[in-house]
């Protein structure tokens, strides 16, 4: 590949040690979004990577006996020296941890990069010194820009660079919105369908690539809300929605989702007491929910870079995101927070979130505990300088959605049972405002209230 006598750019051991980690899945994950099969230098390397990925492809288990079957199957066992030296191949392999392996892909990829432009040199090299009588220097000048530019294009290296529209492109863009928005029947909306009449109104529906807080006091209702807009997401569009529960078991989510769609007593379904009645609806309800689309785990204290591990796991298995729940950014953390304070992680993990809902463009909701502050105040209706721990949530949220139950203080007043207040304290892309809902704790259910609607504070 290369005539020169300097150390060609490559490492053996870092080779190996990436391929080890592709034997588990969410490493696998990593892997295969960082590089490619082309990145690796050595041939034996390069078959190993492309029967493994054929493989997942496929939905084959990958581990070393099936991985050896494979490579019988694609008659390429023998040319890798067969029993001995493949038995001891996957044997010396061993698997990066999580935290590492990016790194390490990262470092694969620049060592690749390398390689090439090694490659390009060479050619133009040789165009300059056998170069034909007709070719110019600018045509030499041109060419060798083209090879370097390809280079760089293939590379990765640089993806994140700032990216640029002149103002033909920029106008042309909001031309095509513009567009759409004519074209859409009546009735349809630009986003996600929040399952709220006059929430849809303020928002055109949840915005793809928007980060939303849901913030409230405890007992509020911020979980049932969530999986309010969570279930109108699954029912109304065919890309998964992915919640994360870090407070509560897969079954009790799936239970109050239940609840709210079939309108029966969280009690009863807890209890599976039902009349014939409400084990008609539920049942109906199961049936609904087996054939949407939604996706649970319920591990605790995630970081954001464990969301984005699994979100393009499911994105690459389901071709996208739809929306994303997670329940709540108080028990979030960072793998590794060099000893910041609290107000300093969770303005990093904010940031983090808002990158995920861009890079998977999708509505990102994340529920927020609110401080007892608003609790000390004549008026308990929460203000966004109540998010607690960090006021970096306030900074990237596109939106922020308080709620209010007058109940929950005042527990004998008539008129407020049963009604729940939803503060729109912050709209990057609308107005804000608040809407008057029913709420329903039996049923975990927050729902429109007709004929009352309200703007401004």
């Amino acid at each position: 590949m290369f005539d020169t006598q300097e150390k060609i750019p490559f490492s053996e051991s870092l080779e190996q040690t990436i391929l080890g980690s592709m034997f588990t899945f969410d490493s696998y994950a990593i892997v295969v979004d960082h590089v490619t099969e082309e990145d690796f230098y050595f041939e034996s390397h390069r078959i190993f990577v492309r029967t493994i990925r054929g493989m997942v492809a496929r939905g084959v288990v990958i581990d070393m006996a099936m991985v050896i079957d494979e490579l019988k199957r694609l008659n390429v066992y023998e040319s890798l020296g067969g029993d001995t030296r493949v038995m001891e191949f996957l044997k010396g392999l061993y698997a990066s941890s999580e935290k590492n392996l990016i790194q390490y892909c990262e470092r694969l990829k620049e060592l690749s990069t390398e390689r090439k432009m090694l490659e390009a040199a060479q050619k133009i090299t040789h165009m300059i010194l056998h170069k034909d009588g007709e070719l110019t220097t600018r045509a030499m000048i041109e060419t060798a820009e083209r090879e370097i530019l390809q280079v760089s294009n293939s590379s990765g290296i640089g993806a994140n660079e700032m990216q640029s529209k002149d103002s033909k492109d920029a106008i042309q863009t909001v031309i095509n919105a513009i567009e759409t928005a004519r074209s859409r029947k009546d009735g349809e909306l630009s986003g996600v369908r929040t399952g709220l009449k006059e929430l849809d109104e303020y928002t055109d529906g949840f915005q793809k690539g928007d980060l939303i807080f849901i913030g409230a006091r405890p007992s509020m209702g911020k979980t049932t809300l969530g999986l309010n807009f969570a279930e109108s997401a699954f029912l109304t569009q065919k890309l998964p929605v992915v919640i994360f529960s870090m407070e509560s078991p897969t079954v009790q989510i799936t239970q109050r989702l239940i609840a709210a769609h079939s309108g029966v007593n969280m009690g009863n379904i807890v209890r599976g007491e039902f009349d014939p009645y409400q084990f008609e609806k539920v049942s109906n309800t199961i049936a609904t929910l087996k054939n949407s689309n939604f996706i649970i785990t319920d591990k605790g204290s995630l970081s954001p870079s464990d969301m984005r591990q699994l979100l393009r796991r499911i994105a690459r298995e389901h071709g996208g995101i739809g929306m994303v729940l997670a329940d709540y950014v108080q028990l979030m953390k960072l793998h590794d927070n060099h000893k910041k304070t609290r107000n300093d992680e969770l303005s990093e993990i904010s940031r983090d979130l808002k990158n995920i809902a861009k890079e998977f463009n999708c509505p990102f909701l994340c529920l927020a505990q609110l401080s007892k502050d608003c609790e000390r105040r004549p008026d308990k209706r929460p203000m966004m300088s109540d998010l607690r721990d960090c006021g970096g949530l306030e900074q990237d949220a596109d939106m922020i959605i308080m709620i209010y139950r007058n109940e929950v203080y005042y527990p004998n007043d008539e008129e407020s049972r049963g009604m729940a207040d939803l503060l729109i304290r912050k709209n990057r892309n609308g107005r804000t405002g608040f809407i008057k809902t029913k709420f329903s704790g039996a049923t975990f259910r927050f729902s429109n209230l007709d004929n009352y609607y309200s703007e401004g504070f």
